[in-house]
């Protein structure tokens, strides 16, 4: 066979293929999550366990704590295409050895950031512990990348991304943690509502949960590695566990999965959101 026809071929069969892959294989945006991690032998699991992988990453807040950053920087270094949103130890504790404002960060004095994933799902940080409120420099752009996304036929899915809860899960013991930033809430709720796209995905509580609480899909992936949150009610989830691990996000046009993968790299449990 002749070297021209054998392209011909090739491109035959990769059109072939490309017709008959399912939507959600040629349209599909997939990336991994927490928040929460620490420097425990759970944290030092997942970040072992998200090393290398090929997808995107995104961090929800509290990443070292008071851990020594040559103990836990080398396996972060290990995880490919970064961003990592802003929490509370790293933010008001000052506990920020692995100095996420150089990791795919973008500091706590600023700390929002807007990218897409897939090319077809937007993705907002946000950072309640810096000026939020409306007219507000992080309040405008948020807006902005909102109507952007909203407005864009291509995108099905606008994730907002913070480290506090905006739907907290029931919960007790250490690490628990209701809505302490209510200002914020009040002010970001009827924005991601109005998106018509949203998604929200939280930490802060060490735990993980996954449904549809107060009409919003939404996720707590606060599983990382630090421990002592025992669950309570689920408040309108539909999952709820304290076995730790980290989350692994699949979106596209109608449909939302969140697999929890623990920290024997296995998946505990698979959630699925459908929109019309």
């Amino acid at each position: 066979m002749s070297q021209d026809i054998k392209q011909i071929w090739i491109v035959v069969f990769t059109i072939i293929g490309l017709t008959l892959a399912p939507y959600s294989f040629v349209h599909a945006s997939d990336f991994n999550a927490m928040g929460d991690v620490g420097c425990k032998s759970a944290a030092v699991s997942n970040l072992h366990n998200l090393a290398g992988k090929p997808i995107s990453f995104f961090g929800i807040g509290d990443y070292s704590y008071k851990c020594s950053s040559s103990t836990i920087k080398p396996l972060w270094i290990e995880i490919n295409s970064k961003k990592l949103a802003a929490g509370n130890h790293e933010c008001e504790k000052g506990e920020d050895s692995l100095k996420f404002a150089t990791m795919g960060g973008t500091g706590c004095s600023k700390g929002y950031f807007a990218v897409t994933r897939g090319g077809d799902t937007g993705v907002i940080g946000l950072n309640p512990y810096t000026s939020y409120k409306k007219g507000s420099s992080q309040y405008n752009y948020v807006v902005s990348k909102t109507n952007e996304y909203k407005n864009n036929t291509n995108i099905n899915w606008i994730v907002y991304i913070f480290h506090p809860l905006m739907f907290p899960v029931g919960c007790s013991q250490s690490h628990c943690h209701g809505v302490d930033k209510a200002g914020f809430n009040s002010v970001y709720d009827p924005i991601i509502r109005g998106s018509g796209k949203g998604f929200v995905l939280q930490a802060h509580t060490h735990l993980t949960a996954l449904g549809t609480p107060k009409g919003i899909p939404a996720a707590i992936c606060g599983g990382g590695g630090e421990d002592g949150t025992k669950l309570g009610s689920l408040n309108g989830y539909s999952y709820g566990t304290n076995q730790l691990g980290y989350c692994k996000l699949h979106f596209e046009k109608g449909k939302a999965i969140a697999s929890l993968i623990g920290t024997n790299n296995q998946i505990i449990h698979e959630h699925t959101w459908n929109r019309n």
